[in-house]
């Protein structure tokens, strides 16, 4: 898998590149399972400040839906928000989510910064 690349093998061996969008337009396409990622581990919080792990914590839970669609508590049986389904979203029009919800909150928050993430 390339940066903005999945290269799909089927079972001869036969293999194909998409990048990401164009992989969820390809008709026949779906998600059948989903393995979430797991999550850091909480030692590499210990010992910063609370502000600074409650803001930690915060960014993770939206890179978390971001990417997946899901947050990082979803159980198996949960459906995507529409602001966050990437069956519907782009990861770009996905990433727009969390900055409206940041500027909400008083973070401010660049697209730069956003699209790092």
């Amino acid at each position: 898998m390339f940066e903005h690349h999945v290269q799909l093998t089927d079972v001869v061996g036969g293999e194909v590149t998409y990048t990401w969008a164009e992989l969820f337009r390809v008709p026949g396409f779906a998600v059948v399972s989903q393995t979430r990622a797991p999550l850091p581990p909480q030692g590499l919080l210990e010992g910063l400040p609370a502000a600074v792990v409650e803001q930690a914590r915060w960014w993770e839970h939206h890179i978390v839906e971001v990417l997946t669609g899901f947050p990082p508590e979803a159980g198996s049986a949960a459906t995507a928000r529409p602001q966050y389904d990437p069956a519907s979203l782009t990861l770009r029009q996905r990433e727009v989510e969390p900055r409206r919800v940041s500027w909400r909150l008083g973070y401010l928050v660049s697209a730069a910064v956003s699209a790092a993430c």
